[in-house]
């Protein structure tokens, strides 16, 4: 058996080296932040970067375009975001589990459909999606599990 060592460019490497530098950054301020905030509003503040991707990505597909070039898109963009707030009040305010479990499988179809038209435009802009994409996602299971492990409460 013969072990092929992996090669990666130059640009790879450069990706996977801010990217470590980031995720040690964002370790790092946040840890620091839960010393004067709590970690409640900490884990708020550095959730908050997915939206501010979120938000480039959009940018990203409407710069430099008409309007009305990127009207798919941005429906798209915002009936997914319709979705993500209406799931806070199915779940936390009206503690409605089957409902905002079916609003979270809407809006994971619908976050997917973003990142794939965003792809198509920039794909820069559909990179920018993917790590709220896996944060939707991974609401979508913890939602399930609450909604079924809860019956009294949702």
């Amino acid at each position: 058996m013969t072990r092929r060592r992996l090669t990666f460019s130059a640009k790879a490497w450069i990706a996977l080296v801010l990217s470590a530098i980031f995720f040690a950054l964002d370790l790092w301020f946040w840890h620091r932040s839960i010393l004067y905030v709590g970690a409640g509003l900490s884990t708020l503040l550095a959730n908050f970067q997915v939206f501010i991707m979120m938000a480039a990505g959009a940018w990203l597909v409407v710069k430099g375009r008409p309007l009305s070039s990127s009207r798919t898109e941005l429906t798209l963009y915002g009936a997914q975001l319709v979705f993500n707030g209406l799931w806070s009040w199915l779940f936390f305010r009206w503690q409605m589990g089957a409902a905002a479990f079916a609003d979270v499988l809407i809006l994971v179809l619908l976050v997917a459909l973003t990142t794939r038209a965003f792809f198509r435009v920039k794909p820069a802009a559909g990179w920018l999606m993917l790590p709220y994409l896996a944060w939707v996602t991974f609401a979508c299971a913890l939602t399930y599990s609450m909604w079924q492990g809860n019956p009294g409460w949702l």
